[in-house]
């Protein structure tokens, strides 16, 4: 039996790299691939690397104060701060702490609490595999970088940042838009925007993608839906407290201490917290968001598209889904392009913004 060359081997090795890197058919080999690596190495990071307190007894003290029957959300407090999201983190939070808490002497299990976030990072990875090979057009191997974050696995297994949950169910919701599962993909969006309100980012470009899929009063159906879960979820709070509820849980004018911003370290603390700093960063981001809207249409997804007749606009698949093949990739790429340039002005312009955002940038925006 004859022995290979070394450069038949190494050839051979090549190969399969490329398949692998490059070509479609092997997509979900190298997504397996990553995925198991990525679970072996979250093990590891979870075994040997210490957990960093910064806001999860906080959200576990905001739970143990609602157990025991506070519905004021101005009431809420915990050591790093008050409660200041929906109802969705609440329900999360109350039932982490019910599954991770010592039978014995009622102290949360931390180490438990990072398998579920271990867990819920896995599934993050998954469905963001998913939503790449779904939109296409792209190299297999855009989805390494996701398993090599030293942050991303520090934001979900060493820091459990609520974060974490509005992210996987915001991907989810992706992969459910793109399958045209819409009222599926717009109750997930809901529920994480329950959880965080930075999720209001995505909400220009789900309506822009809702109105030219569904019409404008259909598209309304969609964001009665929202406020429904939204309004359901709340209703320990909203039936006795609304007023704090709402002012706490969505306060779009609250004062962001400068030690938690990134994107604006470079500003002086004074220009930062004043108020004329504030209205200039929402303006850039209106601007910023019309200009990207006056691409859309150039993709087939415009703002300034939405009064041609939908019928003639094959391309659009959620219209005329079987008429082309061709048309079904670009309309999936079309949706990803509307969410990324929808959030990213946000995200570029969030006052707040801190490392937790590193989650919504790099999951969504791949």
């Amino acid at each position: 039996m004859a022995i290979p060359s070394t450069g038949t081997v190494f050839q051979g090795v090549a190969s399969l790299l490329r398949a692998l890197l490059l070509d479609r058919r092997y997509f979900w080999v190298l997504a397996g691939l990553a995925i198991v690596a990525d679970a072996v190495l979250t093990q590891l990071v979870i075994r040997l690397v210490g957990f960093t307190e910064i806001d999860y007894e906080t959200y576990i003290e905001h739970i143990n104060l609602f157990v025991k029957g506070e519905r004021d959300y101005s009431l809420i407090t915990g050591p790093s701060g008050p409660l200041v999201y929906p109802a969705g983190h609440v329900w999360i939070h109350w039932f982490l702490r019910h599954v991770t808490a010592d039978q014995n002497t009622g102290a949360i299990l931390v180490r438990t609490a990072q398998q579920i976030y271990g867990a819920l990072y896995l599934w993050t990875l998954l469905v963001s595999c998913q939503v790449y090979q779904e939109a296409g057009g792209m190299p297999n191997y855009v989805i390494l970088p996701l398993i090599f974050s030293k942050r991303l696995h520090s934001i979900f297994v060493l820091r459990l940042f609520n974060d974490c949950w509005a992210v996987a169910i915001m991907m989810t919701a992706v992969v459910a838009y793109q399958k045209r599962w819409l009222k599926v993909g717009t109750a997930l969006y809901a529920l994480a925007l329950s959880v965080k309100m930075n999720i209001l980012l995505y909400l220009p470009g789900i309506l822009v993608i809702l109105v030219q899929t569904v019409g404008l009063f259909a598209g309304l159906q969609h964001i009665a839906l929202v406020i429904g879960i939204q309004g359901l979820l709340a209703v320990p709070f909203l039936s006795t407290h609304p007023k704090e509820y709402l002012s706490n849980a969505f306060n779009l004018s609250r004062v962001f201490l400068y030690k938690w911003t990134v994107n604006w370290r470079f500003v002086p603390e004074p220009v930062f917290l004043s108020s004329t700093f504030a209205k200039s960063l929402l303006v850039a981001h209106v601007f910023l968001l019309l200009a990207f809207g006056l691409k859309w249409p150039e993709a087939g997804s415009g703002v300034t598209a939405m009064n041609s007749d939908r019928r003639d606009r094959h391309y659009i698949v959620y219209v005329q889904p079987h008429r082309d093949r061709r048309g079904e990739v670009i309309a999936l790429s079309v949706l990803l392009l509307v969410r990324a340039t929808a959030a990213i002005p946000g995200m570029a312009y969030e006052i707040s913004d801190t490392n937790q955002a590193y989650t919504l940038g790099t999951h969504m925006e791949g």
